[in-house]
């Protein structure tokens, strides 16, 4: 009896004991689930440690740019010469009173020049605006035109017979001074030596006009239907005077009475002397 009390007494330890482990391993976490703990301070496979990433900034779209706007003149009529060049022909169906010429024709040709008689007679036109580009401006190409203004940029070198006649209009023809081939005074066309006179603006209304000393040539028509001067005064002699090669068409220089600078030789021409010592002639 005393046996057998003696192995419950050691029975019952055992048994607490194996609870106790039991409740404790239960009590783990994951054990009994099959899940695999993880290990502490495992290396990555490719054996570094992995960098903080830096958050990129969202790109940004560049502005879009409007198209210039092209106020170029529409409804000009070109004329092309072939090589990738043309000249204006002709007003076409342009109503601008103002005309700005384009850099290119519609077919993408570049406009070097204007051909001959392209805005002759175009009464509505009132001024134009010369590109860089503009090289030649041909015969008779403003005549009888109600143009008031034109400025000759540098590049253009050459203008046709006739280009300003007839433009009752015009004040002014001024000239770039960059200009190789042409210059003006005071408005007046003229070359660049200044010793032709090329066109004189019909619709300036001045009685009143000098003509330098260097002047050699005025061109035919260059004083057509100026009636509007009276008194030409010349910065020279008569004789001087006499030697200009006058063209035809400027009856204005015949009818206006002409002053001079220098009287030495007006008394050997039979010329009377005026009283302040300024010789004249009719």
């Amino acid at each position: 009896m005393k046996t057998r009390t003696k192995k419950i007494l050691y029975a019952v330890p055992m048994v607490v004991l194996l609870v106790l482990c039991g409740c404790l391993i239960w009590m783990l976490p994951g054990a009994g689930d099959g899940e695999d703990l993880p290990v502490m301070g495992t290396p990555s496979e490719s054996g570094s440690e992995s960098e903080p990433t830096e958050t990129e900034a969202p790109e940004t779209e560049a502005p879009e740019t409007e198209p210039p706007v092209d106020l170029s003149s529409k409804g000009l009529v070109f004329e092309s010469l072939g090589n990738g060049t043309c000249v204006v022909s002709g007003i076409g169906t342009c109503t601008d009173s103002v005309v700005i010429l384009p850099e290119k024709s519609p077919e993408g040709d570049a406009v070097i020049g204007i051909g001959n008689y392209a805005f002759r007679g175009c009464t509505g036109l009132r001024g134009i605006e010369l590109t860089p580009s503009i090289r030649s401006i041909g015969a008779y190409a403003f005549y009888g035109s109600s143009l008031e203004a034109v400025f000759v940029p540098a590049e253009t070198v050459s203008i046709g017979e006739y280009a300003f006649c007839g433009c009752y209009s015009l004040t002014s023809i001024d000239v770039s001074p960059e200009n190789p081939s042409y210059a003006d005074e005071n408005g007046v066309l003229t070359s660049k030596s200044g010793e032709v006179i090329l066109a004189y603006p019909a619709g300036r209304g001045d009685n009143f006009y000098s003509i330098s000393s260097k002047v050699r040539e005025i061109r035919t028509m260059a004083f057509y239907n100026c009636n509007a001067i009276k008194l030409i005064h010349y910065a020279g002699g008569l004789s001087a005077f006499r030697q200009i090669l006058i063209g035809a068409g400027n009856e204005a220089l015949e009818s206006a009475v002409i002053t001079y600078s220098s009287t030495a030789d007006l008394f050997t021409e039979g010329s009377a002397k005026g009283e302040t010592g300024v010789g004249s002639e009719k």
